[in-house]
């Protein structure tokens, strides 16, 4: 399983594209290769109600959410052990 952990930000149009980047490389790069991987997402942005939910799971992966800011985070699970990759291009 491969998550993309991100947030729009108001008024930051390059981190927003940077995550619209990262969503459709991820989805293409898993469609091609790893059909059988299945791709999440976790949005938490200001503007999604349901953020919250993601904050629980970000703590018990010990996930650094004021990274965000500057990137969104891929994390990747195999037989329910994972990687966290940090994104900033």
């Amino acid at each position: 399983m491969v998550t993309h952990w991100y947030k729009h930000l108001r008024h930051e149009s390059e981190q927003n594209k940077r995550n619209l980047i990262v969503e459709g490389s991820l989805k293409n790069l898993i469609s091609r290769c790893h059909p059988k991987v299945r791709y999440t997402e976790a949005n938490l942005s200001a503007f999604n109600i349901n953020s919250y939910t993601f904050r629980d799971f970000a703590d018990e992966w010990k996930i650094d959410l004021t990274a965000l800011d500057d990137g969104p985070i891929i994390m990747v699970l195999y037989q329910q052990k994972g990687t966290r990759f940090w994104c900033n291009s």
